[in-house]
């Protein structure tokens, strides 16, 4: 099929599913895919277990289908050919189907405790007031999935999590007088963490909290709080294995997260060759604009990484970032570009089109080139008429 030259491809936007968790019992995933014009025939392409190809149902710029699918992870990412034959692609977006960890009819004896979930993830170990049947569900899936947690870096706090524990007490009458949560974890699962700052965090309704900063104090909330007994980690450097723990006085939502090792950018030897790299940080649409600069790179032989929001915090640490985008641009990069602008550079921004340079943003020494506009025309605008002098930093190490 002849790609027309002389015409952008389709933008094509996923709106279902979104990323995050499905539990096994929903085994239809429901996708939904759009276009910003009329298309001929939009599919999926699903990479889990196995290659999963499909074409979705619609018609203009609407297209969906149900699709079921088992127990796992899976990258999925939405294509779709306009009237001119031209494809467009849309973000990858990752979902997990998850199963759901029950147990019913726990029947404890009023002051004692015992164990009602025990898996290679979680163990959880429950103390009761009075006779009581209980019955508790857990949802455990990787943090990768939801948000990272909003710390701040600068601090030394944690800034990513690995897992994610939802814990349900399904139980009519709630007699649970303490909760003893362990989640366990390997070096592959926590990945770039340091397992020596790892913690079990609570999700107060608007942050997550370290657990481990408040034993013997109450985390406040938006339900009364959740008092903190104790708090801890253990890690098993030999094999790789470890846990982190907390004794608390309900059930809730809770994370596995900890501080991310800095990433070390080698510094060329005398005489040494540097090897220029960069982040192109973008959403769909701008990306979609973006073939010429991803070409001046190439030309220039500037490795690039296209980054999204859901995968940035892989890439923050590289030296050379490019954002395309402003304060108010699609799918994440919005809220990427407000962090890092200040309300004078929001408004210029809003204005027309602009082009901002950070410097050690999130590591020391790093240079962020922001190219943004009030649409995403002038967005490509701002970078044809900016972008040539940040090739030259980032081709010659000038930033």
């Amino acid at each position: 099929m002849r790609i027309q030259e002389d015409k952008l491809p389709p933008v094509i936007s996923m709106i279902s599913p979104i990323n995050g968790s499905y539990l096994e019992k929903d085994r239809e995933i429901y996708i939904k895919v759009t276009a910003n014009e009329d298309l001929s025939k939009a599919w999926v392409e699903i990479l889990g277990k196995k290659k999963i190809n499909t074409s979705l149902n619609g018609s203009g710029r609407i297209f969906e289908k149900n699709i079921s699918l088992e127990e796992g992870r899976y990258n999925i990412i939405a294509y779709g050919i306009d009237i001119a034959g031209n494809i467009g692609k849309s973000l990858l977006y990752t979902i997990t189907v998850v199963k759901l960890l029950k147990l019913n009819a726990t029947n404890i004896m009023a002051n004692t405790s015992s164990i009602i979930i025990n898996t290679s993830d979680v163990v959880i170990n429950v103390s009761v007031l009075t006779n009581t049947i209980l019955n508790i569900s857990t949802i455990v899936t990787s943090f990768s999935l939801y948000q990272d947690l909003n710390r701040t870096t600068s601090f030394g706090k944690a800034d990513k999590g690995a897992k994610y524990l939802e814990i349900r007490n399904n139980t009519a009458v709630r007699n649970v007088s303490r909760i003893r949560i362990e989640m366990h974890f390997t070096k592959a699962e926590i990945g770039n963490l340091d397992p020596n700052t790892v913690a079990l965090f609570y999700w107060n309704g608007s942050a997550w909290i370290s657990t481990m900063e408040y034993e013997n104090e109450t985390i406040p909330d938006n339900r009364g709080g959740l008092f903190v007994y104790e708090a801890g980690r253990f890690y098993d450097s030999a094999t790789g294995k470890g846990y982190v723990y907390a004794e608390v006085n309900h059930t809730s939502v809770f994370a596995l997260g900890g501080k991310v090792i800095p990433a070390v950018v080698p510094t060329p030897s005398a005489g040494g060759e540097y090897s220029p790299e960069a982040v192109l940080l973008t959403n769909s649409i701008d990306l979609a604009l973006a073939e010429e600069l991803i070409e001046k790179l190439k030309k220039n032989k500037i490795k690039i990484h296209i980054a999204s929001a859901n995968n940035f915090s892989i890439y923050k640490t590289k030296l050379y970032i490019i954002v395309l985008g402003g304060h108010k641009a699609y799918e994440g990069i919005g809220e990427i570009v407000s962090m890092m602008t200040t309300e004078e550079e929001k408004m210029n921004i809003s204005k027309g089109k602009v082009f901002i340079k950070k410097k050690s943003v999130f590591r020391k020494g790093q240079t962020v080139y922001i190219f943004a506009g009030a649409n995403r025309f002038l967005t490509k605008e701002a970078w044809l008429k900016f972008f040539d002098s940040a090739l030259k930093e980032i081709k010659y190490n000038l930033g």
